[in-house]
């Protein structure tokens, strides 16, 4: 729950001392649609940490293995080195908002304007902040519906097997907000048309595709419980920022495309695998 605290004490700051100025925008941002939208996401998300012993049951619901998972475990698992692994996720993971966040800020046309600078990153963060919030609305209802077990627990014993947190494995959280951040920041660049976002696509991928590949040498989670964590962060990330996209006129208008490389953008994601 820490790391988490941390990427929306990071973002919220961002957000709140952003002033309103002159800038060009390339998103929009309604408050009376986003702000409740990301208050919910948020509440739940923060609610189920507070009350997971409450909301998780007591036994697997999803207790069943398969060859695939129990295959890249065995080849990704760091073994004794877990907690190794876990914290390292951690730290992959609050690096991604500040990368993505940062960026943001130093891409303005004058990035010494600070005027400028405050509006376009304030209404970015607040597009980022609201992208992460609904990927992690949605992970935080499925995981405690479909209570999956998580590899670890066969490495446990006593009472560490009935902690609730090891009935909370599909899907992984961490790399749902890993790639919900990772390609919302890097959607925002793209609609920028910032110089660099072909970079920024493969920098915040990596970073995201790292995380995912920690959550399973950790034995926190799954191959699939990373993969679907990946694909459900990615389709936030997109979705979001283009629903807040300033359009241009219909003489100019362009049609939506990732403009990253297609062999660079999926080997940054397959290396979480």
């Amino acid at each position: 729950m820490k790391q988490y605290t941390v990427i929306i004490l990071l973002v919220t700051l961002i957000s709140v001392f952003s002033p309103d100025a002159g800038a060009k925008d390339y998103v929009t941002y309604k408050p009376e649609i986003s702000i409740p939208l990301t208050s919910a996401g948020f509440s739940v998300w923060m609610l189920g940490e507070i009350f997971k012993g409450s909301l998780a049951p007591e036994r697997c619901r999803f207790c069943r293995k398969n060859f695939l998972d129990e295959e890249v475990k065995n080849i990704l698992s760091w073994g004794r080195k877990r907690n190794a692994a876990d914290m390292w996720s951690n730290v992959f993971l609050v690096s991604i908002p500040l990368v993505g966040l940062g960026s943001l800020s130093l891409s303005g046309r004058d990035m010494w304007d600070s005027s400028d600078t405050a509006e376009e990153t304030g209404k970015a963060a607040l597009v980022y902040f609201e992208s992460l919030s609904v990927a992690m609305l949605l992970n935080q209802v499925v995981k405690f519906i479909v209570a999956r077990e998580r590899p670890i627990v066969r490495h446990l014993s006593g009472s560490e097997k009935d902690r609730p947190d090891t009935r909370l494995s599909f899907y992984s959280g961490h790399t749902t907000a890993a790639f919900a951040m990772a390609t919302a920041g890097s959607m925002l660049l793209q609609m920028k048309e910032w110089k660099y976002s072909n970079a920024a696509w493969v920098v915040n991928m990596s970073l995201a595709a790292t995380v995912g590949y920690l959550r399973i040498a950790a034995d926190k989670h799954y191959f699939s419980d990373v993969v679907i964590g990946a694909l459900i962060g990615i389709a936030a990330g997109i979705i979001v920022p283009k629903l807040h996209e300033i359009k241009e006129s219909d003489t100019q208008k362009k049609s939506f495309q990732i403009t990253m490389p297609a062999p660079l953008y999926m080997f940054s994601i397959g290396t979480a695998f």
